[in-house]
């Protein structure tokens, strides 16, 4: 089962492919892209999202840096898909400065001005199980009717024969390549062509688990001016991947052997380059995580006071409409009162009750 409806594919756009990518084919290149300061000033940012990697979070904190006139959001909801960025004129395409999305490598060729990706890989065990439970308790998720009506096992879920858990972090970096792929024949020469345009074409590798390290890095290189966040879209319902069967386990290795080996080898060259930083990085990071951490509970007192304070306006506007019905309710005995009173009868008893006050006297 393919899951095309998640993502955006540049089969046809790669048939006519050009490079605008800035080359980077080994660290030191890497490092020194790193240390450049406002990337986004001369360059395109293609952050590929691949699902289920915490690039929510990430998405969010690039936003907050530029202008939403400049970014482009790669999906297939109209105006944002990749036809629409095609039929875009060559200038308007340029004056883009971001484009995020779960889309796969290849978007640089249609671009006319220079760009570089950027990305999270998560281990892949752990990124399967999220897709599964976000899924499972995820009613407007496509596979929410398919894991709760069969209630299907992890094991299960992977035999359904979606290509997303079938190497899918290696199949997105390798590109439209991979479409044709059936799922369980991915091969070595496709993790190859993954790690190829990993060194060429990608100015960051980062991984989900080590995201602060990743973050910091991003910031010194664009310029981001502020890089402090609060996750999105975590789900805390789902176990982790200690918990989960050896049945289970074994099924998801099954297919992401590949997964596997591309993490590992991005992990080895991010530790290769944090080390090159040295001392001073360390103490940087400590100094943005314990600011983070503040940030954090800051956010999150101000989302308990505006929950409060909605609560209030809440419980505000109901004693409103209840006063506004008692009034509605008393309207009538009022108008009949005052009828009462202005009639012949009326004025008789207001008379009676005048003397009878003076008798009583």
């Amino acid at each position: 089962m393919s899951n095309s409806t998640e993502t955006s594919s540049f089969s046809e756009v790669n048939s006519n492919s050009r490079s605008n990518s800035s080359p980077g084919s080994d660290l030191e290149a890497s490092e020194s892209k790193i240390l450049g300061m406002n990337l986004l000033e001369t360059q395109t940012l293609i952050f590929l999202h691949l699902m289920k990697t915490g690039g929510r979070t990430l998405v969010h904190v690039l936003k907050q840096n530029s202008d939403q006139n400049t970014r482009f959001h790669c999906s297939q909801k109209p105006g944002e898909t990749l036809q629409d960025l095609q039929a875009m004129s060559e200038e308007q395409r340029r004056s883009l400065h971001l484009f995020y999305g779960h889309i796969e490598f290849g978007l640089h060729a249609t671009l006319p001005q220079p760009s570089t990706y950027v990305t999270l890989l998560r281990h892949p065990v752990d990124r399967v199980i999220s897709h599964y439970y976000y899924g499972f308790f995820t009613e407007k998720h496509y596979t929410h009717d398919l894991v709760n009506t069969e209630n299907m096992s992890l094991a299960d879920y992977m035999a359904y024969g979606m290509t997303e858990l079938d190497n899918g972090q290696t199949r997105r970096i390798a590109g439209s390549i991979s479409s044709t792929i059936p799922f369980g024949k991915c091969t070595p020469e496709l993790l190859e062509i993954a790690k190829k345009n990993i060194d060429e074409k990608f100015l960051l590798i980062g991984l989900t688990e080590r995201f602060d390290e990743f973050l910091l890095l991003l910031g010194r290189s664009l310029g981001l001016k502020q890089i402090l966040y609060t996750r999105s879209n975590v789900n805390t319902r789902k176990p982790g991947s200690k918990q989960i069967t050896e049945v289970d386990r074994a099924s998801v290795l099954k297919h992401n052997q590949l997964d596997l080996e591309l993490y590992r080898y991005a992990a080895e060259k991010f530790d290769r380059l944090i080390e090159s930083f040295g001392e001073p990085f360390q103490s940087e990071l400590e100094l943005f995580q314990a600011s983070n951490q503040q940030y954090a509970e800051l956010q999150s007192t101000l989302a308990r006071s505006r929950r409060r304070l909605q609560e209030a306006r809440k419980r505000l506007n109901k004693s409103r409409r209840n006063r506004d019905k008692v009034q509605s309710q008393l309207n009538p005995i009022q108008h009949t009162v005052e009828g009462a009173i202005a009639s012949p009868y009326g004025q008789l008893w207001q008379r009676w009750s005048r003397l009878k006050s003076k008798i009583q006297k």
